[in-house]
């Protein structure tokens, strides 16, 4: 059999297309796109792995952990509560995921996180002596004279906190013994409020002092000594003038002392002094009510201030005798702010048990809580909460806007329905930005 060649148009058209893919190969070895491993996209897959439910004032709000099993970021914008066949878009909730709260706390949303961020904490300077203390933030101050008889000790007692005990068997000079903080607190803008507790553990039929000081000054003997302080004590008894008597004094930048008796008779009292460089004043408050100010002192009383905790024995008195001192606590105001708000949205002090102890609507960016005006109580606020209900029903509205959640990680998911739910079976349907669900089961017992 006879073979024959190929018609000169295919020839033709066989040596145009081999040229046509010697020219892309040789682009593609060019540009180096020729050993390159082929485009992958990664895949957004969210699940849930647990939950929880709290009534909390006129809202039940609705916790889900969700983590992240993709390889790429997922970014939650909603969430949903499925009952049957109805389908309800549930409010954003944010809350603090770290208490203790104190005064003047500033918090700020973070809408990526999810969470209402402390950016500024308000404790200064904390000492609950009922639970031990650190001896390194303090030295010990005296006056006292072993070759005279005198001698004083530190204990720790869980009802009464750091006691302090005087002892001699003379009855010559005023003598002193406690404790100063090492070093001075160090606060530039010169507000601050301090509370503390003293008490008298030895009766008030004798003639000795449960004191605390403040002064920039330091010394390791008498504080009543320093060129400037700030003193609350409860005196001992002196007739015919001076009964146990709470007492509020000071020594100023010019020299000039003065005192003020605020009441007869005391045991134990709770003491509040709140330091304003910016009034050159220290307004003093006796348990729970304003006593008067002390003022005219230097910026450092304000700034850097140390703290002496003492007891205190007069002359002409001879025996031993304890005071105590539970606490002190030193924070920078009597205001809680929460920032990043927008207008319309809850804010809610809340305790451990979902009960709203102050609760405010936004009309701007941010709100105040005040202690006493709200009614927070003392600071801190232990096991307390701040929870913001959102007026919408997505993460992703405006800027940063999205609850983001890392390829392995988990994350809290907070929603609030309005209202309170009737007992039943509910789901929680979980939306992405791009559209990907996850699912949690729940049931309201009734």
């Amino acid at each position: 059999m006879k073979l024959k060649g190929a018609s000169p148009v295919i020839a033709i058209l066989l040596i145009i297309v081999i040229a046509v893919g010697v020219s892309i190969m040789l682009y593609l070895w060019t540009t180096g796109k020729i050993g390159e491993a082929p485009s992958y996209e990664g895949r957004e897959m969210i699940k849930v792995e647990g939950g929880s439910v709290l009534e909390v004032g006129g809202y039940t709000i609705i916790t889900v952990y969700v983590r992240n099993i993709g390889d790429i970021t997922a970014k939650v914008n909603g969430a949903y509560l499925v009952n049957g066949v109805s389908s309800i878009p549930l409010n954003i909730v944010y809350s603090t995921s770290s208490p203790p709260i104190w005064g003047g706390d500033v918090y700020n949303v973070s809408k990526e996180a999810g969470e209402v961020v402390l950016v500024k904490s308000g404790c200064i300077f904390y000492e609950d002596f009922r639970d031990g203390y650190n001896s390194g933030d303090w030295v010990t101050i005296s006056t006292l004279e072993s070759w005279q008889g005198e001698s004083g000790s530190k204990n720790i007692d869980p009802t009464h906190g750091l006691v302090l005990t005087i002892s001699r068997s003379g009855i010559s000079g005023t003598e002193k013994y406690g404790l100063r903080l090492k070093n001075p607190l160090n606060i530039p803008e010169g507000e601050f409020i301090a509370e503390y507790k003293t008490i008298k553990l030895s009766g008030i039929s004798d003639n000795y002092l449960a004191e605390v000081y403040f002064s920039q000054y330091a010394t390791t003997g008498n504080p009543h000594s320093l060129s400037q302080f700030v003193a609350t004590y409860i005196n001992g008894w002196y007739p015919p003038i001076i009964y146990s008597t709470a007492t509020m004094e000071k020594r100023d930048k010019n020299g000039y002392d003065w005192d003020k008796k605020i009441a007869h008779y005391q045991s134990c009292g709770c003491w509040e002094a709140r330091f304003s460089k910016s009034d050159d004043k220290v307004y003093i408050y006796y348990n729970g009510s304003y006593s008067g100010y002390l003022y005219w002192f230097s910026d450092g009383m304000y700034e850097n201030p140390y703290i002496y905790l003492d007891v205190g024995i007069w002359s002409g008195e001879s025996g031993a005798y304890s005071v105590a001192i539970p606490y002190v606590k030193v924070y920078r105001s009597l205001y809680v702010n929460v920032t990043g708000l927008e207008s319309g949205w809850v804010v809610m002090i809340v305790d451990d048990e979902g009960n709203v102890v102050a609760e405010k609507t936004s009309s701007g960016d941010y709100v105040l809580f005040h202690r006493d005006n709200d009614s927070l109580g003392s600071f801190p606020l232990a096991g307390y909460h701040i929870i913001i209900v959102v007026s919408s029903e997505v993460f992703g509205e405006g800027e940063g806007a999205g609850l983001v959640i890392e390829p392995g990680e988990v994350k809290a998911v907070r929603v609030a329905y309005n209202g309170r739910l009737s007992p039943g079976s509910y789901l929680i349907r979980v939306v992405t930005e791009e559209g990907v669900e996850a699912v949690y089961k729940f049931t309201i017992r009734s």
